[in-house]
């Protein structure tokens, strides 16, 4: 179950969606379906959900607590099993830790599903890493794999987990002793925690933009000024390509330049917000567009493509740069926002595809002039 706690960041939903989902009023999130002892990937995807759950509001019942509240009572054996199950503890079930876990399916899947479904993990390529953080308001934050512009082998996390020994471990599975290489931070919202994976990581790089300093760093956290890459340039052209960075800041013409990993300048959420593109070369697996909250599916409204309007510094801004990312659209076939769920188009690359991806981001688009035309009546 779902207590008052939740803060309806959409997390559990985002990992288990045949469980997990909005409540009627969309003030919170519920249990709208309980997951079977008998069916182990939902399971496993509900326990990826209590996990990431930012502020622990999902809850499992137990014998115990159910005699204390009425004396006798105690769950069914079929429950009791469940709940053994879904415990995190991998000393109670036997059960591997739910993170991290692989963004896409693994080779052999259809692909095609919007959601994190049961899979083998990947050799590198682009993983969750759950321990969503609270003063990030539950971001979702990823780990990828790649070469950069060099060819040298990175890891590179995608905003911030909550800095926890679970959340390191969760990590150096992935990484190994070396740890971390970078670490993106798509725009100041989710910038929380960042000084101790650095402290933790000292050769890690913390990539954040300029946009998002002075007075649109609500936060007033002073130590971003001092990331190790800061990338700079605000302005905004409504023709031409978006801006694009190395991991390492410098400014290129080419995506072709930057290795498999591609920074790009995506303003309108924020002035700062940027987003990660990442082409691994490898045959099968296609690229992934890490868009904080820039772009995502949303599950409202029957569910669609947004770029958050209600929560945007620029609307117009945001707009130039959603039409900028449909120019994009043969560079990527996956979304990976920070709030949100994902959305996988597949891996192989048709006419229809590209259509598609092209007709979900005329439909953010959409969504954002009629809320400003909303706002402006008001």
């Amino acid at each position: 179950y779902v207590n008052d706690r939740c803060i309806n960041c959409a997390a559990c939903a985002g990992f288990a969606p045949d469980v997990f989902a909005r409540s009627p009023s969309d003030a919170a999130h519920v249990v709208h379906s309980q997951p079977s002892p008998l069916d182990a990937a939902q399971v496993d995807r509900s326990r990826a959900a209590l996990a990431a759950c930012p502020v622990a509001a999902i809850r499992v019942s137990n014998s115990a607590q159910m005699n204390h509240a009425n004396k006798g009572d105690r769950l069914s054996a079929e429950d009791e099993r469940l709940a053994k199950l879904l415990a995190i503890n991998t000393k109670v079930n036997g059960l591997e830790l739910p993170f991290p876990r692989p963004l896409r399916e693994s080779e052999g899947d259809d692909g095609d599903s919007d959601s994190n479904e049961e899979g083998g993990v990947e050799e590198g390529g682009a993983y969750y890493l759950g321990h969503h953080n609270e003063k990030s308001f539950g971001a979702v934050p990823y780990l990828a794999t790649g070469t950069d512009g060099n060819g040298k082998l990175v890891h590179v996390m995608v905003d911030t987990p909550k800095f926890t020994p679970s959340a390191v471990r969760a990590v150096q599975s992935l990484t190994g002793d070396a740890g971390l290489d970078y670490l993106m931070l798509t725009h100041v919202d989710d910038t929380a925690d960042h000084n101790k994976w650095a402290e933790r990581f000292p050769n890690l790089k913390r990539i954040f933009h300029e946009g998002d300093l002075g007075r649109h760093n609500w936060l007033n956290d002073r130590t971003l000024e001092d990331v190790e890459v800061l990338l700079r340039g605000t302005e905004v052209k409504s023709g031409g390509p978006l801006r694009v960075w190395t991991l390492d800041g410098k400014e290129v013409e080419s995506m072709e330049d930057a290795g498999e990993f591609v920074l790009l300048h995506t303003p309108g959420h924020s002035p700062g917000s940027i987003c990660l593109l990442y082409s691994p070369q490898t045959p099968g697996k296609g690229g992934v567009l890490f868009t904080g909250d820039t772009y995502a599916y949303s599950t409202r409204d029957g569910g669609r493509m947004t770029g958050f309007p209600r929560y945007g510094n620029d609307p117009d801004t945001q707009i130039t740069t959603l039409r900028k990312l449909g120019l994009l659209a043969d560079a990527w076939d996956a979304v990976a926002p920070g709030h949100g769920h994902p959305r996988d188009y597949g891996r192989e690359a048709t006419d229809e595809t590209r259509r598609e991806k092209i007709r979900d981001v005329e439909e953010a688009i959409e969504g954002i002039l009629a809320h400003k035309s909303r706002f402006a009546l008001r």
